[in-house]
């Protein structure tokens, strides 16, 4: 029963919500941040080498 009210509620809550503006970019977005921490990553591991001179 609690999962029916809560299916319930969340109907009636999906009325009152609304579009994040700019809501048609978010793919976008997305896709810029992913290759931007992409290459965060690989300059980070270019720098981090460590030499064992022996």
């Amino acid at each position: 029963m609690a999962l029916h009210w809560c299916a319930a509620g969340m109907v009636e809550a999906g009325t009152q919500f609304r579009r994040v503006n700019g809501h048609l970019h978010l793919r976008a977005l997305r896709t810029a941040l992913e290759h931007h921490a992409a290459a965060d990553n690989v300059a980070a591991n270019k720098h981090n080498h460590t030499r064992n001179i022996a």
